[in-house]
């Protein structure tokens, strides 16, 4: 590890001897050396003093360091010899392992030196599990397999926030209260706001694949194991997902995604076709395919239909950013999901050519609701309730959410159907509602 020593700057005590070697004293002796120019002649004689040696690797973290003190960080780096540097980079005799947060920063000349390059994302769901285990097992802390689930998904926690939090659990002795309460502190300190720490691209803690009745072209139901080896193998897909609301068409997406042991990169066509000063829907669809590439994310694009002044309307799709998607889609190499809430929703055939996999999401099947129904409130299943089809995920999550804030644990069985009857023919006549009349806005915008 290259320059990672006490030495901070500042006065420094310095003995002093006379001419036999015989200490006479001392005197303070001030540090005119900036932390770049250190670190950088501790690199070159490292590097001088292990040419020979054929097993070592020199380790440089923070290259930040390297710019001058005092510049700007918002600018291109001004180090104290670019030339040094540069050089140092081309011809170094010892492989140089260079960690940094802010290589842009650095000028292109300096960047494009190095051999080879790997960008680190935030650890998806299933690595963010095995290190809440592994974090676990370290410091002796029992977290069960439900614990782990949950923590994975909810919080985008980096190793350090999980081995503090697990730290914080067992030294106060207050379990998951203390890592609830550790995890947004540590955010707010970090990233300046408890809400960073939060996790709203994974499907939610509860979340049961069994839950979803999805099935593909070829009727194989969920939770299309076909997609998830091929996304396991890199091979890169296309799917079209469509469902109504609250049936779990983004929640699809995200579990294909947790499967794959990726990160997605999650948007909505409403958020992209928008015009603004400072952009507009080509650069900032363009834009979210790149990131996609960089960030080596599946892409997730919701609410397709907005890329249509009224999706029931086959000629009113945008056909130029309809073709400048097709072409992006075609040239990416990872992973597409493509999401709408319009189950009937009519597309170009250019975009519905697009796609290799095409996964409808239905209602439950009265087996499901059944299921769903006593694992949401833990209770069985009264009769009044067996002969009602209809429903989605949501309608029993919304109850159950809303019995929560009631502070209600165990609501009548008669009421919660009720309240789960309520939710379905509201979602319902929501829908029904924004297909009547002469309204020609877009048909998504009543549902979110």
């Amino acid at each position: 590890s290259i320059g990672e020593d006490e030495n901070l700057g500042g006065e420094h005590k310095i003995n002093d001897y006379d001419e036999d070697g015989d200490p006479m004293g001392f005197h303070y002796e001030t540090e005119t050396k900036t932390t770049s120019q250190r670190r950088l002649g501790d690199m070159m004689r490292a590097q001088t003093l292990l040419a020979e040696g054929k097993s070592c690797v020199l380790h440089f973290d923070e290259i930040e360091d390297l710019k001058t003190a005092g510049g700007d960080p918002e600018k291109e780096a001004a180090t104290d010899s670019k030339i040094v540097i540069n050089s140092m980079l081309l011809n170094n005799p010892v492989p140089v392992i260079w960690n940094g947060n802010d290589i842009k920063n650095f000028h292109e000349s300096l960047r494009n030196r190095f051999l080879f390059s790997m960008f680190i994302d935030h650890p998806p769901v299933q690595v963010r599990r095995k290190i809440w285990e592994r974090q676990g097992e370290l410091q002796s802390y029992d977290l069960s397999e439900k614990e782990l689930d949950n923590l994975s998904r909810e919080y985008d926690a980096s190793p350090r926030q999980i081995a503090f939090a697990i730290k914080n659990a067992k030294i106060s002795g207050m379990g998951m209260k203390a890592i609830e309460i550790a995890l947004p502190a540590s955010a707010r300190i970090t990233s300046g706001g408890s809400n960073a720490i939060y996790d709203n691209s994974t499907v939610s803690k509860n979340y049961d694949p069994e839950f979803s009745n999805a099935k593909t072209l070829a009727e194989v139901r969920f939770p299309l194991p076909s997609l998830i080896k091929k996304g396991l193998e890199k091979v890169p897909f296309t799917l079209l997902t469509k469902g109504p609301v609250g049936s779990g068409v983004r929640s699809l997406s995200r579990h294909i995604a947790e499967k794959m042991t990726v990160n997605t990169l999650e948007t909505s066509m409403a958020s992209l076709n928008v015009e603004t000063m400072m952009s507009n829907p080509t650069s900032n669809i363009a834009e979210v395919f790149n990131g996609s590439s960089d960030m080596r994310r599946v892409l997730c694009v919701n609410d397709i239909e907005y890329l249509a002044a009224d999706p029931q309307a086959p000629g009113s799709w945008d056909e130029g950013l309809t073709q400048f998607f097709v072409g992006l889609m075609r040239k990416q190499r990872l992973p597409v999901i493509v999401t709408t809430t319009i189950p009937d929703l009519i597309m170009p055939k250019n975009l519905e050519n697009m796609f290799t996999h095409v996964a409808v999401l239905n209602s439950m099947e009265k087996d499901q609701s059944a299921s769903a129904f006593k694992k949401f409130f833990e209770q069985d299943v009264p009769e009044s309730f067996e002969a009602l089809s209809g429903f989605v995920a949501r309608d029993f999550a919304n109850v159950r959410h809303f019995s929560q804030k009631l502070g209600i644990q165990n609501m009548e069985p008669d009421e919660l159907v009720r309240l789960l009857k309520q939710e379905r023919d509201s979602r319902n006549s929501n829908i029904s509602a924004r297909r009547i009349g002469f309204d020609t806005s877009s048909p998504a915008q009543s549902v979110g």
